[in-house]
């Protein structure tokens, strides 16, 4: 991977075991489709809410922390906040599916109810993006790495793949 990003891993020749080991296929088939829905509903939520259209694209993506900007502008508590876990939930799903999108990802998840540790695997340059791990740090922190950098470096590890 060219940069060092907090939200990814390189290097191991299968996805990380620190937070789990990966769900069967037949399981993850499952996780995956649930993962698309919740993605369509929070895609709408996101557009009603804050009259944005998130598409899973680079395009799609900035305009996510454009959202994720605009939340701190309101003087938002951070993890503190009541609606700090569904908009990780669903801010996540839209990086997720936008990460699955590119040529070469799989998704890994680690469970069928926790998606916090759930990742995209590019097992060419044996890389992994976790995009809920990405959306809970911008939601915590104000400053820091944005879901663009993560996308945008996921997109590399999948063109040289």
């Amino acid at each position: 991977m060219s940069e060092a990003l907090f939200d990814a891993l390189g290097g191991g020749s299968t996805p990380a075991g620190l937070f789990g080991s990966p769900l069967p296929s037949e399981s993850t088939d499952e996780a995956l489709s649930a993962l698309v829905g919740l993605a369509r509903t929070a895609r709408q939520r996101v557009r009603d809410t804050f009259g944005t259209d998130v598409s899973p694209d680079s395009e799609g993506i900035s305009k996510l922390d454009t959202v994720i900007d605009g939340i701190w502008r309101q003087e938002w508590p951070g993890n503190e906040s009541s609606a700090y876990p569904i908009l990780v939930t669903d801010l996540g799903s839209l990086l997720a599916v936008a990460l699955l999108a590119l040529p070469g990802t799989q998704p890994v998840f680690r469970s069928s109810s926790e998606l916090l540790h759930f990742s995209a695997w590019v097992l060419s340059r044996h890389a992994e993006f976790f995009p809920f791990h990405k959306i809970a740090k911008s939601l915590s922190f104000r400053f820091g790495e944005k879901a663009t950098q993560l996308y945008a470096e996921a997109q590399r590890a999948c063109a040289v793949a």
